[in-house]
């Protein structure tokens, strides 16, 4: 005889409806993903200015009760200004690495001794040409290494 065949379904937790995901408030014995989505739903009402806005917003990104990602990507992100030294950067004939490293200094995103020292990984700040401070704007300007390299780059 074969046997009856039970399919798993995944509980949700017990207080959940759709009705209320607009307003369910975490519970103690709530998953951490679930305490999560909750944080982002809470954060997303605060941006858009409520839950009757931000379900107007998710509803302009569904085409045939589907959502579309790139929709909502356009609805989420900030937009952006053009900035002059985009095509610097990112022209098409450098080495994207050589572009990244340029967008992390643009950004004062390097790694360099004054934010390693700041992150707790360093306990010395000292350029290895100089012995001065290093920082983004001193390996690039302040230094009296770096200030020959420029002169010689720009002869």
């Amino acid at each position: 005889m074969p046997k009856a065949s039970k399919k798993r379904q995944k509980q949700k937790p017990a207080h959940y409806s759709y009705s209320n995901f607009w307003s369910i408030q975490a519970k103690t014995g709530d998953s951490w993903m679930w305490k999560q989505i909750l944080k982002i739903r809470n954060k997303a009402q605060d941006i858009f200015g409520g839950t009757d806005n931000l379900k107007l917003k998710l509803q302009s990104c569904c085409r045939n009760s589907k959502i579309k990602v790139s929709a909502l990507y356009n609805v989420i992100s900030p937009a952006s200004s053009i900035v002059t030294w985009h095509n610097t950067i990112w022209e098409s004939i450098n080495i994207l690495r050589h572009s990244f490293i340029c967008w992390l200094a643009v950004h004062n995103r390097l790694l360099t001794q004054d934010r390693l020292l700041n992150m707790g990984i360093m306990t010395v700040n000292s350029c290895c040409f100089c012995s001065g401070h290093e920082s983004r704007d001193h390996l690039f300007f302040e230094c009296a290494f770096s200030k020959d390299v420029w002169v010689l780059v720009m002869e």
